[in-house]
């Protein structure tokens, strides 16, 4: 690539529509670098007042995206949820330095995610999930846990000699 430098970058973004999704809603765009606590502190002070919520992120910003968006449902329960994926598409072109060579065009496409949180009831559409309609196991409750209590040295030397 040393015969090249960068030339234009063209990116095409793609645009969710998402059925009862409110004009000024407030969105959160995560990226790679956003710490979750941070990002989740706001959310749930925002859903306090605010009745409409959305995640987005772009490739290795998305797992983050998802936790925050868990987060806020673990704390609202009663939050309808449309989740919609897609590709953000880069076209770089690279221009030759040396004469004879031909301009390059790389094709990149990037996972995107969009998550709607909102207290109002949504539409029935892809990617809809009612409140409550997760995996059951996250509706359980954890069992308590039983530790084995484990004897002291001491303990266990003085039973050994009783008998």
């Amino acid at each position: 690539m040393e015969n090249y430098e960068k030339g234009q970058v063209v990116e095409k973004q793609v645009e969710f529509t998402i059925d009862g999704k409110h004009e000024n809603i407030i969105l959160m765009q995560v990226k790679p670098v956003s710490k979750i606590q941070s990002l989740t502190n706001f959310g749930l002070s925002k859903m306090e007042i605010e009745t409409q919520i959305a995640w987005t992120a772009s490739g290795d910003a998305i797992h983050k995206a998802i936790s925050c968006a868990e987060i806020l449902k673990q704390n609202f329960p009663e939050l309808h949820q449309v989740t919609k994926i897609g590709y953000n598409r880069m076209e770089e072109y690279w221009e030759p330095k040396i004469d004879g060579l031909d301009r390059l065009r790389i094709v990149r496409e990037v996972p995107v995610i969009y998550i709607l949180l909102s207290k109002t009831t949504l539409p029935e559409q892809l990617g809809y999930q009612a409140p409550g309609s997760g995996p059951p196991f996250l509706n359980e409750q954890k069992p308590k846990s039983h530790k084995k209590r484990t004897r002291k040295k001491s303990e266990r030397m003085n039973s050994e000699h009783v008998q």
